[in-house]
């Protein structure tokens, strides 16, 4: 069995996962003219087409720009002096041409001159430096001044020329053109000139020395020829891994496996059938997507039937194209079954899916096909992805090949598989989705300031709370799916009678209804017992103190005068649900589903509660039933909200963020400045004359947004002019300034006036929770402003006048971030958001490193984790003092006079673990966090000389310990402490000054405790305000400590060869014995290895620290081994190199010539 051991190796950091959202196949147009345009689309505007659009000239990325030329395939007279016949007659063509193009018809214009214009001026070509391609060719032009000249173009030869089909022309190649070579009109000879007509003609040129518009040959009007044609600017949009469609954490196709965060795409073959007749492939999407809407799909893909593609090829786009799949990541999924293949290379492989046998095949329903049904599906495609040569969809040849699946474990898509079919014969499809994302949980935390006024009486900086409301608009019964109850709850809680405070938190909120397949309690994230976490009414009293209070079939304060609806006014049913006092439920009062007879909603007869005084007690159980048919209102809860404390800033100004905060940009050093950028993704009108009223709209964003935001909200303000207050100045983006980048992505700007020249380096937007979100990609963002950063003078600032300047959310480099149209105020749109200016601290301390056999080393760590020790004291002290310091030499004390280990030097130490511990509190001026350095993500957290807390800062902050029972508690001594007492915290439970009464540890007369050992209340949770005089223990952390790696000599036969002192790598071995593997436990299967690791006498020092190279069901061998991430090199211990890294390990290895742990070879 191979085993792996970790020499001098730091556990990799866990990767960060990016919130991105939407991005469709479908272009991007990213700008449209104003209200009363002549025309579809400005000669000037750049659409956006996607990352793997067929046509993308080969060689280009991201925000490259291009445009596409062609020669008609058709002929055509020159009579007409009207550019428009021309325009219009090339639009034709290529509408009936390449069916990746023809959505773009209107994009393309006639190269040609009339008496009155130019064919530079018609195809709005002036000036323009984006290259021209031939359509599915190579580059004719690099810019509009190489198009129009006498110089040869780069590929003119007839074999280089490319028509509407993306195909060589043959017969005639002459065109009509009418022009000079430079795309100027030549007098008399232009299209349309009066009888007798002569028309300067160019076309095909071999000649090398010329360019094809200097061919001229004249031809009477009358005679037809070809033309060119040209599109419009287009744009390389975003890869498709850097989009993908946010679906709500509870909706029923998510895989079981995945959580928040986690992308994925769904498969299913259609339960349909058709012909393989035609060769355009949106024929077969438009198919597969009607599958998904159909009255037999599953629910809860209907509202995402757009999003799927059929997987099949046709001659002029690829399967692996059209489902975008090409690099592809995301992990793909039968719809409602089992993983398919781990990412889209594994997919289009040619070897065994993970689940491909015909048991495996899910329908559009999500339920699998019996065995007695043909699951064979038209696809014309290749192992590979590409098209199957002369067996593609709509081949001209005839025929159109078939996938056969088996249940063997031969290749899912190549050889005695794949069947060749007429086109008139009907199969089924395979059809796959564009890549979802997995949304955030309800119960993940949205800040709201202090000063928020929806915030309920009593709560301070810290507390969690969630509300609740009634919707004053109804809904019928009808849908079984929960969204549609979700999308009522988070409509109403932005509606025009929500409280306008709340609208910014809409879409947080739930419905608390059951249907057949998600209960209420599971739609709410509302499992456990919540802890602390009290439900209020919006505006109103407490309705449950804790998840298992609001469960347990009783509410207080639930009387006709408690109820409120999203304004946060009384309910009133007689105005608002005239059809009965009744409130959908379906739903028992424990959250789940309800019984069959007052059924769920989607039922024919969904439960209702029948409200009146006397069953307000019932809470969520339904007291009767209606039919589903019947409108009502339904409870709607908000996600968790936490009150936070707003972040004081340094006396310039600025906040100081620490150096491994998430949002710090990469390449600013220690004690640089810079400020963040975002679009919201929520949307509000234009109408308020106040700056004030956008800017809490963009801070209440950030509330909602990256974790790391939450401190720092009301130093946001909107990137908007009013007529009281430019933009620049609302933003205090006026002088020298400092870099600004977008909110986890690139630079922005080098400085203020960077910003405000009219472009921006980077154009990569992310959302206010640094996510891309390809939801917003067309749409627009308020401004008010010119590209100064002042008000636009040529429309007006917001609130002023009838319309104000907007930029587009995906425009190109080249277009304004600030104007590029216009919309009425009562329009709805986006924001841009700037943060205050940060300042990056000093980097933290390199960890203590402690030896690999010390004493209080916890359990399961191993060379190179790192971790921290926290204990009780078993002294106390009072809280009268305000300085950090007297608290920090107590518990410092405390440790040098515990267990030896804390006060000693060992194993190359240079100084002792008791003289960097920290006690966990807060006083006025510093918050218990940040004497603790416990912000960030950070290490595991262990008693000393105990079990394992919690596995980092959130962990740790999040109102449960995994370990804090009697038995589990250690004092300095690493001793076991029992009883239940109170201890000094001055903090909240998520580590800031306890803002109630009078704050921290020595503020004032009376400080906050905590209290420990008691079932009742969890460990950091402020259950009273004790006199400062009076005495109480405390806890001590200490900083993040490093195992060290095991080091080998350098005299060792077993050093690898091309290893230098310091670097750092890990040995591999094979078992000389064998075992059976019937055990599930990994742990067997480590000691094994460990064992065979001690026959080796140089080995046995660290032979514990090998793990077996295996997975079980519980554990990959990736996790048991800890070989994600990048990793180290990775070598037989008789010095041979097996892998540079990680990833090299599970691909091929550099030598296969395996030893036994002895290095003896393995024969």
């Amino acid at each position: 069995m191979p085993a792996l051991l970790r020499l001098a190796l730091r556990r990799p950091a866990r990767p960060v996962r990016a919130l991105l959202a939407p991005l469709l196949l479908a272009p991007l147009l990213v700008l449209v003219p104003p209200s009363g345009s002549a025309s579809a689309q400005s000669l000037t505007d750049v659409t956006v087409v996607s990352h793997t659009w067929p046509l993308v000239p080969e060689g280009l990325d991201t925000g490259d720009r291009f445009r596409l030329l062609l020669q008609t395939n058709q002929e055509r007279d020159a009579q007409s002096s009207d550019i428009s016949v021309y325009n219009t007659w090339v639009q034709e063509q290529v509408a009936a041409g390449h069916s990746a193009v023809r959505q773009y018809a209107d994009l393309f214009r006639a190269v040609g001159c009339t008496s009155s214009v130019s064919a530079v001026a018609n195809t709005g070509m002036s000036g323009s430096t984006a290259p021209i391609y031939w359509l599915n060719g190579g580059r004719a032009a690099a810019s509009a001044a190489a198009f129009f000249t006498r110089s040869p173009w780069e590929r003119q030869a007839f074999e280089d020329h490319r028509d509407e089909h993306g195909d060589a022309p043959t017969g005639n190649t002459r065109v009509l053109y009418g022009c000079h070579a430079n795309g100027t009109g030549w007098d008399d000879f232009e299209l349309g000139t009066p009888p007798p007509g002569i028309v300067v003609a160019g076309g095909h040129q071999n000649d090398s020395t010329k360019s094809p518009l200097e061919d001229a040959v004249a031809y009477t009007a009358t005679r037809t020829h070809r033309m060119y044609a040209v599109s419009q600017v287009f744009e390389v949009g975003p890869p498709p891994n850097e989009a993908a469609t946010v679906v709500p954490h509870s909706w029923p196709l998510v895989p079981d496996d995945l959580g928040p965060g986690d992308q994925f795409r769904l498969l299913f073959l259609t339960d349909a059938s058709r012909n393989s007749q035609s060769s355009d492939i949106s024929v077969y999407n438009r198919w597969v997507q009607t599958q998904a809407a159909g009255s037999n799909a599953h629910p809860a893909i209907r509202n995402y039937s757009n999003q799927f593609r059929a997987v099949g090829s046709t001659r002029t786009v690829h399967a692996v194209n059209n489902t975008g799949m090409s690099g592809s990541t995301a992990p793909i999924y039968w719809l409602n079954g089992d993983r398919v293949a781990d990412t889209a290379a594994a997919f289009f492989s040619g070897t065994r899916w993970q689940h491909q046998a015909k048991a495996d095949y899910r329908w559009e329903r999500g339920e699998g096909f019996p065995a007695s049904q043909s699951h064979r599906a038209l696809t014309g495609t290749s192992i590979s992805g590409t098209r199957l040569d002369t067996w593609e969809l709509g081949s001209t040849h005839g025929r159109s090949s078939v996938l056969v699946p088996t249940d063997d474990d031969r290749s899912m898509w190549g050889g005695s598989h794949q069947l060749s079919v007429t086109l008139g014969e009907r199969f089924r499809m395979l059809a796959v989705s564009l890549v979802f994302e997995v949304g955030p949980l309800p119960s993940e935390v949205t800040y709201v300031s202090e000063d928020w006024p929806l915030v309920p009486d009593g709560l301070e900086p810290g507390d969690r709370f969630r509300l609740m409301f009634l919707t004053s608009n109804t809904i019928n019964g009808q849908s079984t799916d929960i969204t549609a109850y979700n999308a009522h709850a988070q409509s109403a809680a932005r509606g025009s009678r929500a409280h306008a405070s709340l609208r910014a938190y809409a879409h947080g909120f739930s419905a608390l209804v059951s249907t057949v397949e998600t209960g209420a309690r599971a739609n709410a994230a509302m499992g456990g017992a919540g802890g602390g976490i009290g439900v209020w009414w919006l505006g109103g009293k407490k309705v449950a103190g804790s998840y298992s209070d609001f469960y347990d079939g009783t509410w207080t304060n639930n009387t006709a005068a408690d109820l409120r609806e999203e304004s946060g006014n009384q309910y009133d049913f007689s105005t608002r649900s005239p059809g009965g006092r009744f409130i959908y439920s379906g739903t028992t009062s424990a959250g789940e589903p309800s019984s069959a007879e007052w059924g769920e909603l989607g039922t024919a007869t969904p439960g209702v509660i029948k409200w009146d005084d006397g069953n307000r007690a019932r809470a969520l159980a339904p007291t009767g039933h209606v039919q589903a048919s019947r409108a009502f209102p339904v409870h709607a809860i908000s996600g968790v909200l936490q009150v936070a404390r707003a972040a004081v800033p340094d006396a310039d100004g600025t906040y100081t963020v620490p150096a491994d905060w998430p949002l710090r940009p990469a390449g600013v050093a220690a004690g640089g400045k810079f400020r963040l950028l975002f679009v919201t993704s929520q949307a509000r009108d234009g109408i308020a004359a106040d700056v004030a009223s956008y800017n809490g709209f963009v801070q209440r964003a950030a509330g909602r947004g990256h974790p790391a935001l939450r401190h720092y909200t009301e130093g946001f303000a909107a990137l908007v002019s009013t007529a009281d207050v430019d933009a620049r100045d609302n933003t205090a983006t006026t002088g020298t300034g400092v870099p600004i980048y977008w909110t986890r992505g690139g630079k922005v700007a080098d400085d203020y006036a960077d910003f405000y020249d009219g472009t921006w380096a980077s154009r990569a937007w992310r959302d206010e929770h640094g996510s891309y979100n390809g939801a917003l990609g067309r749409r627009l963002i308020w401004t008010g402003s010119a590209d100064d950063g002042t008000e636009d003078s040529a429309l007006s600032g917001l609130g002023t006048g009838q319309s104000s300047a907007m930029a587009w959310v995906s425009a190109g480099p080249a277009q304004s971030p600030f104007k590029v149209r216009s919309d009425r105020h009562s329009a709805s749109h986006l924001l841009y958001g700037v943060s205050p200016v940060f300042k990056v601290a000093a980097a933290a301390s390199a960890p203590q490193t402690v030896p690999a056999d010390w004493p209080l080393l916890p359990a399961g760590v191993g060379p190179g984790e790192q971790f921290r020790l926290i204990f009780i004291t078993t002294g106390q002290r009072d809280a009268a003092s305000s300085d950090i310091g007297d608290y920090n030499a107590f518990v410092r004390d405390a440790a040098a006079a515990g267990h030896p280990a804390l006060d000693s030097l060992a194993g190359g130490m240079t100084s002792t673990v008791a003289e960097g511990i920290t006690a966990l509190v807060s006083t006025a001026d510093v918050d218990a966090r940040d004497n603790t350095a416990t912000t960030g993500t950070g290490v595991p957290i262990y008693w000393t000389g105990g079990a394992k807390v919690a596995d980092d800062y959130a962990d740790f902050y999040d109102g449960s310990w995994a370990a804090a029972g009697a038995g589990q508690r250690r004092t300095e001594h690493a001793e076991g402490v029992s009883g239940v007492f109170e201890m000094w915290t001055g903090s909240s439970e998520n580590g800031v000054e306890d803002g109630s009464v009078q704050g921290g540890l020595g503020a004032g007369t009376q400080s906050a405790v905590a209290r420990s050992g008691s079932a009742g209340f969890r460990p950091l949770q402020r259950v009273a305000l004790w006199d400062n005089t009076r005495s109480a223990r405390l806890y001590g952390l200490s900083e993040v400590l490093e195992v060290a790696g095991w080091t080998m000599p350098t005299t060792s036969t077993y050093l690898p060869s091309g290893i230098s002192e310091g670097d750092r790598f890990r040995l591999l071995f094979v078992t000389r014995t064998q075992r059976d593997g019937a055990s599930s436990n990994i742990g067997d299967y480590n000691k094994f290895v460990q064992d065979a690791a001690k026959t080796n006498a140089d080995l046995a020092a660290i032979a514990d620290s090998f793990r077996a190279i295996g997975s079980t069901y519980a554990v990959s061998a990736r996790d048991n081994t800890d070989t994600r991430g990048t990793g180290v090199p990775i070598h037989w211990v008789n010095g041979i190199k097996v892998a540079d890294d990680y990833d090299d390990l599970y691909g091929a290895w550099a030598s296969g010539s395996a030893r036994f742990p002895d290095g003896g070879v393995v024969t």
